[in-house]
This record gives structure tokens, C-alpha cells and sequence, in this order.
């Protein structure tokens, strides 16, 4: 994938595989980096498509990081907020913390797309190196 500045990295952990953008690194857990189950390599291929996403600027995988840090947040704070709100009876925090609940919505309704695009690049991937047929 054109991809020769983006390493691939051993993570120790299950479930801890990932794409770093900001280090650019393709991280694998335990069971997928030494793996070779089919598991494994869907895997490893769906977190290379989330750095293919990266180098292509695919625009939701753009948008889901402008609004990170702010999703980051708002999340933490809107359970306070509407804790406050209940217990001081304040409409304003209890709408307060439901906006900011929104706002973590809206990040996971703009994750879905990233991540079904990383799935899909990484079949395409399978298909192309051999791995699986395209009809599987």
C-alpha cells in the first residue's frame, strides 16, 4: 500500500491492536502480531487500512480527529453536569451535560464509517495478497 513509513509495532495485551496516527505506527497485540490464524491476519490488515486511511485523507477518519480532543473532553464532563443538574435541579447543566452526552454520539456515528472502511480496505487487501477469495 505505499505505506514504507509506517512500522509495524509488538504490543503486549489482547484486544490492544491498533493505528496510532499521530506516531504513525501500526500497533498488534499479542495473539495477532505472533499469530497466524485468519483472525489474526484480518486483524492486522484492518488496522494497515486505518493507516491507508491516513495517507489518503479519507475525510471521515479526518473528521473523527479534528473532533477528538473536544469529544475527549465534553465526555468526561457531561455525567458531572448532568449529576449537578439533578441534584442542584439546574435545567441549564442538565441540558448542558445532554449536549455533551450529543457530542459523544456524534463521535461514535462518525467512528462507524471509519471503521467499516478499514474493513473493507482490509478485505481487499486479503483478496489481493491471497489470503481469501472475494466472495468469502
Amino acid at each position: 500500500n505505499g505505506l514504507t513509513n509506517v512500522p509495524v509495532e509488538h504490543i503486549p495485551g489482547t484486544l490492544t491492536d491498533h493505528y496510532d496516527p499521530i506516531s504513525r505506527v501500526v500497533r498488534l497485540s499479542d495473539p495477532v502480531y505472533m499469530g497466524n490464524s485468519i483472525s489474526a491476519i484480518s486483524v492486522a490488515c484492518h488496522e494497515v487500512g486505518h493507516a491507508v486511511q491516513h495517507k489518503v485523507s479519507y475525510p471521515m477518519l479526518v473528521a473523527r480527529h479534528r473532533i477528538f480532543p473536544v469529544v475527549n473532553l465534553v465526555s468526561g464532563v457531561a455525567p458531572l453536569l448532568l449529576l449537578a443538574g439533578f441534584f442542584f435541579k439546574a435545567a441549564n447543566l442538565l441540558l448542558l451535560g445532554i449536549l455533551f452526552f450529543s457530542a459523544a454520539v456524534a463521535f461514535q456515528l462518525i467512528t462507524l464509517p471509519v471503521e467499516f472502511n478499514a474493513s473493507s480496505r482490509a478485505k481487499t487487501m486479503m483478496v489481493k495478497m491471497g489470503f481469501i477469495r472475494n466472495n468469502e
